[in-house]
């Protein structure tokens, strides 16, 4: 075993299935993650110009609290989703955090004012975080596959699902005058089609014994039994995040509300996005030992410092600025990271460790999006964010560094094959 985990930490055996070999509760997972990804691409990119432009908010402090609150919701949330499945197993609390995103979405078709938008979205997004990380836990535990397999297909699908409604949503909001009330309605439906998939998910036999061992434990299974490189991966996310979703929370501003570019333009970087995601997951899922995966993510860790650099100092230029940008950052979050997580963690707690693991990045991207937006009101520009993302990701790709030494050690003081 290539893992830093023992073999009691993997007691179930896991077959290495090519990708394109399918599983009856693997496809489910899939296209419930695709149908919720949906409603993403139709949120996330836009929601900050809503809230300017609909409801007339200026402060970038004030923008950004669309992507703290929701956010904030999920570090409150996922742990202790994450622990209560761990205890009760996972589906249940996928069917409730996919059942309240869509009907958050759809009372956001009647929203009429900034409190109502993003009371809804606290509410919303505290409920909706139960499927955050266990959705990944209900992937990795319900299916044969190993788990490199199942989380580059993971990100795959989410790719593909970006790759088809980047470039409709474009279309909608720059040619429809109820634009914000037609997406939010292709959200809605979007979560309750995912929501209806993973009712037939089947959770398998081994996750019932897990339950019932993870009752019997009474607490007193660790999370990790290395704890040193679990807490440097934990740092790193927070970091990580920090620069690139922070950042992310307020491109939209910058290229569509700052550089004037066309929606339609911006669907097409992100259907760009989309396609290099699709091909850097695929590659990433056939990545299988935790030295490798420790040494991809301090490689992006410095291309995120480069490409926030040369956006730092070419600020004005768009089409520049567009292409480095559409260097996709999150499979390296979505299958790298969640490897070193998986490796790191006790199977019989890993529902807990992704909670925790999630809850501190989206800690970085709140604490990136505060940062970014008080400096931008107090500089009274958007391009200050270039600079301090610039910052930040350097400081990342340090702690990379940081955690691949302590990988390494404990691989090679252990004698494991890579």
């Amino acid at each position: 075993m290539d893992s830093l985990t023992s073999s009691t930490n993997f007691k179930e055996e896991k077959k290495g299935y090519p990708i394109y070999h399918f599983e009856r509760n693997e496809i489910l997972i899939l296209l419930a993650i695709f149908f919720v990804s949906l409603s993403f691409a139709n949120f996330s990119p836009y929601a900050p110009v809503y809230l300017k432009e609909i409801f007339s908010v200026n402060s970038y402090s004030a923008l950004g609290a669309i992507s703290i609150i929701t956010n904030a919701m999920i570090v409150v949330g996922t742990p202790i989703w994450g622990r209560l499945a761990d205890i009760f197993l996972p589906k249940k609390f996928v069917i409730l955090g996919l059942g309240s995103m869509a009907l958050m979405y759809f009372s956001l078709i009647f929203s009429n004012s900034s409190t109502f938008f993003l009371v809804v979205i606290f509410i919303g997004f505290l409920f909706g975080s139960a499927q955050t990380g266990n959705i990944y836990a209900l992937a990795t535990k319900s299916t044969k596959k190993t788990k490199e397999v199942v989380l580059s297909k993971i990100s795959i699908v989410m790719s593909l699902s970006w790759l088809i409604m980047s470039p409709i949503a474009g279309k909608i909001f720059d040619t429809m005058d109820n634009s914000y009330q037609i997406q939010m309605s292709i959200a809605s439906i979007s979560c309750f089609v995912s929501l209806i998939i993973i009712f037939f998910v089947k959770e398998s036999k081994e996750l019932e014994q897990e339950k019932t061992e993870v009752n019997s434990l009474d607490g007193k299974e660790k999370i990790t039994d290395f704890v040193t490189p679990f807490a440097i991966l934990i740092a790193l996310s927070f970091v990580f995040q920090a620069a690139s979703g922070g950042f992310w929370s307020f491109n939209t501003l910058y290229f569509i509300d700052f550089l004037e570019i066309k929606a339609r333009v911006y669907s097409n970087f992100l259907v760009v996005v989309t396609i290099l995601g699709i091909f850097v997951s695929y590659l990433l899922g056939k990545v299988k030992t935790d030295l490798k995966n420790a040494s991809l993510i301090m490689i992006f860790s410095f291309f995120q410092a480069i490409i926030f650099g040369i956006m730092t100092f070419n600020p004005y230029n768009s089409v520049l600025n567009l292409i480095f940008y559409s260097v996709p950052m999150y499979p390296i979050y979505n299958i790298s990271f969640y490897w070193v997580v998986t490796s790191l963690s006790n199977v019989k707690r890993r529902a807990t460790a992704y909670g925790i693991f999630n809850s501190i990045g989206l800690l970085g991207i709140i604490a990136g999006v505060i940062l970014l937006g008080i400096v931008a009101d107090k500089t009274t520009t958007i391009i200050s964010m270039l600079k301090v993302s610039f910052y930040i990701s350097i400081v990342s790709f340090l702690f990379s560094i940081v955690l691949f030494v302590f990988i390494k050690k404990y691989v090679m003081a252990r004698k494991i094959q890579i």
